[in-house]
């Protein structure tokens, strides 16, 4: 048994299947196709930002998540007192989550930020930055993730 050849097919395979999000996500919402909607659910699903939701909560916030590319290490994406009105995801790469009073704290791929089960727009507390080159995130705005979680 060749292991190492094993690996290698698994590495691809998983490149292979970001690639193919990264570009369902890349499109406008409104020519997302129901396949491609769910070769991103097949991807996507177990990830702990959406392993909690039903099919149909996952399959509605697919269709209007949007993907951002932050080039840059450090890159500020939310200050101390901004107002929070998206959902985000980090799809690739880290983000840091600094407070004066608490250790940092760093955000891995699957894990989520920002509204949160409420709802509310509220003011963030600390500052969020890319803490990788090259990071990614998908985001959906407040009033499209309302609309998903009362489906």
């Amino acid at each position: 048994v060749d292991v190492d050849s094993d690996d290698e097919e698994s590495v691809q395979s998983e490149t292979s299947s970001m690639d193919s999000v990264y570009e369902v996500l890349s499109k406008p919402s409104s020519e997302r196709t129901n396949e491609d909607i769910e070769r991103v659910m097949d991807v996507l699903q177990y990830m702990p930002a959406f392993s909690n939701m039903t099919s149909n909560i996952r399959e509605a916030i697919f269709h209007v998540l949007l993907l951002t590319t932050i080039p840059e290490e450090g890159h500020v994406l939310i200050n101390n007192g901004d107002e929070v009105d998206k959902w985000y995801v980090v799809l690739h790469g880290q983000l840091r989550l600094i407070r004066d009073s608490n250790p940092d704290k760093i955000l891995h791929i699957g894990e989520s930020f920002g509204v949160s089960v409420s709802l509310k727009v509220l003011p963030h507390r600390g500052r969020l930055v890319t803490a990788t080159k090259d990071c990614q995130v998908i985001t959906s705005c407040l009033l499209l993730t309302t609309s998903c979680l009362l489906l």
